[in-house]
């Protein structure tokens, strides 16, 4: 919220000074191009985490907020050789039904550096994320530069 306020000062303040609006909108896209750029570096860590980590078989267990951590998501959690593993994405709230299964075998990407597994879900979420991330930078950089040669 504070962001907000901030952004309509910063705002009010360069329509006060005169500042042109094809610069505050060459500013709110380089605020979003940054922020693109951002998650897409985002992607391509959790991708490499990815890359590293090893394949083994697991049983989905729970949900449950993970531990020492301070985001209050709720994620799932897999059982490796008797330990449990959070998943390194929060669970989805809709059709985990269908999505987690309990008592049921599934293959997990264990990463020992985060101690934490990727489910089928969280790979599929870095995979897509990585391709649109990466289209989102290429579009953006494209849009302001085209807006710089105007």
């Amino acid at each position: 919220m504070e962001f907000i306020l901030v952004i309509a000062v910063i705002f009010v303040l360069c329509k006060i000074f005169g500042v042109s609006d094809f610069y505050l909108y060459l500013g709110a896209l380089g605020i979003v191009e940054l922020a693109i750029i951002g998650m897409a570096l985002l992607f391509i860590y959790f991708c490499i985490r990815l890359m590293f980590s090893k394949s083994k078989k697991a049983e989905f267990t729970h949900f449950d907020k993970r531990q020492s951590e301070k985001m209050p998501f709720t994620v799932a959690y897999y059982k490796i050789d008797n330990e449990e593993y959070p998943c390194v994405f929060p669970s989805e709230m809709v059709f985990t039904d269908k999505m987690y299964r309990k008592n049921k075998k599934c293959t997990v990407m264990y990463n020992k550096r985060m101690n934490a597994v990727f489910d089928i879900w969280a790979i599929i979420t870095c995979l897509a994320g990585l391709v649109c991330s990466n289209l989102a930078v290429i579009a953006t950089v494209y849009i302001f530069s085209e807006m710089l040669m105007e």
